[in-house]
């Protein structure tokens, strides 16, 4: 982060308070090219996994009703561009979950610049997409954005249960700020907190080239000290988050 770093070491006062604050627990970097704020993310698996991409994991966890992987194996690669971004803007995520002694499976794909749309997702405008589709034995359903979900059923496809409704989430969260009633919130802050450990999970497994095998009881990588040293950071005081909070 070029510009950041000049005005930490080249000026004083306010903009050197600025740019401390900016940079938050990140350990100072020099010469770090800036192009855009989403190809110099470090640690946040891609724009679409670590950032929008924690949201569709988030519904996916909710539509199979899983918490904790047992194994997670992520692929990919940094593709057309050159410059200091050091995550994947190409990758493949798979989740493996266990749910009453039966398995379940979540895939996450990001694809990056120009793709093709699937299931109806995005309709007929330009552009990429977000989404999830749910596989079961009578057909297949989709989310599409945050507010629509349509079904297709049996082996022609049929059109199922389907509906179209008002997006409220912002508005729920601004509610719950200003009333202090934790009950109201469309989830716990605990089920983002879960979703993100599948996130960073996704990023350790891409990153060592490796699957990882998850411990739920203990929260770390079975039988994997490299997996679970990258599972924290180095911290640069005064912003350093203690081991056990």
């Amino acid at each position: 982060m070029d510009r950041i770093t000049h005005s930490i070491q080249d000026s004083g006062g306010l903009a050197r308070e600025a740019a401390e604050r900016f940079l938050d627990p990140c350990v100072r970097v020099s010469h770090v090219r800036i192009e855009s704020k989403y190809r110099i993310a470090r640690f946040a698996l891609a724009v679409a996994k670590g950032n929008q991409g924690v949201h569709e994991v988030d519904i996916a966890r909710w539509g199979l009703g899983v918490t904790h992987p047992t194994k997670v194996s992520s692929i990919g690669g940094k593709f057309m561009f050159d410059d200091d971004q050091e995550t994947p803007n190409t990758l493949s995520s798979n989740f493996e979950f266990e749910v009453n002694g039966k398995k379940k499976m979540m895939e996450f794909e990001v694809r990056h610049w120009y793709s093709n749309h699937e299931a109806g997702i995005g309709g007929e405008r330009q552009g990429n997409t977000i989404g999830n589709t749910f596989y079961g034995s009578n057909g297949y359903l989709v989310i599409d954005g945050y507010n629509k979900y349509t079904s297709f059923l049996g082996p022609k496809g049929e059109p199922g249960p389907a509906r179209t409704d008002r997006d409220n989430h912002f508005e729920n969260f601004i509610a719950g700020v200003r009333n202090r009633k934790r009950e109201g919130f469309n989830a716990e802050i605990e089920e983002g907190a879960m979703s993100c450990v599948l996130v960073h999970l996704a990023n350790v497994s891409y990153r060592l080239g490796r699957t990882l095998h998850w411990d739920e009881k203990t929260w770390t990588v079975k039988n994997d000290p490299e997996a679970n040293k990258m599972l924290t950071r180095e911290y640069r005081a005064p912003y350093i988050v203690p081991a056990k909070v």
